[in-house]
């Protein structure tokens, strides 16, 4: 199990999905979902929120 302290590594962690998501998008504009989106799995029991994997094409 990993326990997150707090500190200026948690607030980056938290930080990177804002960051790193417009930037792959401006990179690959032409990125979309590789499948419909009724078909992403997401996760179950866990303590991380989000689909099991993310089809894209671009």
């Amino acid at each position: 199990m990993v326990v997150l302290q707090s500190g200026a590594g948690v607030r980056r962690v938290r930080r990177l999905p804002a960051i790193a998501l417009p930037a792959l998008l401006h990179r690959f504009p032409t990125l979309t979902l590789a499948v419909p989106e009724t078909a992403l799995r997401f996760r179950q029991g866990s303590t991380v929120y989000g689909v099991e994997a993310l089809p894209v094409a671009w």
